[in-house]
């Protein structure tokens, strides 16, 4: 995560988390197919699209998108996928989610028993969160005005940066992810049809079922990429 270290930088504090699950219900890899997937401007693209035969499965829909839940292992864990129907978009599915309405759909969810095809992909995505925690509120932190007492007694330290690295893995046995987020601190110097496809662009949540706990969250727009 961390490419450099300067000579001013005092201490990192670096926090992950790991999963790996397997499906209750596995895909078979003699299924797995080359098969379109419609981007976000209607075009197809061909991707490797895995399937599953009649396995059960939670499933909700409404008039702007379809819910699939798929379990992993003994059910204490599991992918939540938002599909948007054809006509709505991603972005809109996005703007209007909320925690609420996620267990309200959850909660509606019938058990039926279907094909399922979805496409294997894999993400890597990094990024800085200073400037999204500044703007929560956290401006200080990052400043001179930085006060975290017992570090040193010479110089009080501020945070100069905080990094998020995620990546994710999906394939026919199961579900690889895995997240770090470090921060540096620094010296202060100045209705069910029986073939559910996911073949266009979608949400996906990895959830810890108990809690409702969301672990992981993100968008596949083209898994070729």
């Amino acid at each position: 995560m961390i490419g450099e270290i300067t000579p001013e930088d005092m201490i990192y504090l670096v926090s992950t988390i790991h999963f790996k699950g397997n499906w209750t219900f596995p895909f078979q890899k003699e299924l797995t197919r080359l098969a379109p997937f419609y981007l976000q401007d209607g075009n197809p693209i061909t991707t490797e699209m895995m399937s599953a035969r009649k396995a059960p499965y939670r499933y909700y829909r409404d008039s702007h998108k379809t819910l699939l839940d798929i379990p992993y292992g003994n059910l204490p864990y599991s992918m939540t996928i938002l599909l948007p129907h054809p006509g709505d978009s991603l972005p809109g599915i996005i703007q209007t989610l909320s925690a609420r309405e996620l267990q309200q759909n959850l909660a509606q969810t019938d058990t039926v028993v279907y094909h399922l095809q979805m496409p294997k992909f894999a993400i890597q995505y990094s990024t800085t969160l200073k400037e999204s925690l500044s703007a929560l509120g956290m401006q200080e932190a990052f400043s001179e005005k930085a006060c975290f007492p017992g570090f040193s007694a010479a110089r009080t330290p501020r945070i100069s940066n905080v990094l998020h690295h995620a990546s994710i893995e999906v394939d026919e046995q199961g579900t690889i992810a895995s997240a770090a987020a470090g921060l540096v601190l620094q010296r202060a110097q100045g209705s069910p049809q029986q073939v559910v496809s996911v073949d266009r662009p979608f949400i996906f949540l990895i959830r810890e079922n108990h809690s409702g706990a969301i672990l992981f969250a993100g968008m596949v727009t083209n898994p070729a990429q």
